[in-house]
């Protein structure tokens, strides 16, 4: 690839972003159109959007994903977390930590795998162990064949 075909590359990437993203006052948030592109606002629950195109190139209010943070505010469940993660390709077995501790003496951990789009569904039986407040070992029937699956994890303390 030439350097005029990289150059090209960027500027086209560039001119797709917007200059620079300032915040503005959640009333803005009600406003059918947002101010500008770039804008940056919070609604009162900690949601944040940002100002950006849709697909028919009009400006809309995107929300912005922060799971941690959104539950900090609404004052999140100190006894269960729910977490989402990328499957790697050969995955067997591993420790998943919570990213917190949870309240109680007893643990339960519910794993849903979610197969990739598009591909034939492979079978696996997922095992659970050792839950604790913090963590629990995971382990699969077989290594991962098939890459872009994901696991839906539901960890509860009691």
């Amino acid at each position: 690839m030439s350097l005029q075909s990289v150059e090209a590359q960027l500027g086209n990437l560039l001119s797709a972003m917007p200059l620079k993203l300032q915040k503005v006052a959640p009333a803005f948030l009600d406003n059918v159109a947002p101010p500008f592109e770039g804008a940056l606002a919070s609604d009162s629950d900690g949601q944040f959007y940002i100002a950006d195109k849709d697909d028919l190139d009009q400006l809309v209010w995107k929300p912005i994903k922060d799971h941690t943070a959104r539950e900090a505010v609404a004052g999140g469940s100190d006894s269960e977390v729910v977490l989402r993660y990328d499957i790697p390709l050969g995955f067997e077995s591993s420790t998943i930590t919570f990213g917190k501790t949870l309240a109680g003496s007893d643990f339960s951990v519910f794993v849903q795998h979610e197969p990739p789009d598009g591909q034939d569904m492979v079978m696996y039986t997922w095992a659970v162990k050792n839950a604790t407040s913090s963590q629990f070992d995971l382990h699969v029937s077989a290594p991962v064949s098939e890459a872009g699956g994901k696991l839906h994890i539901f960890a509860k303390g009691y």
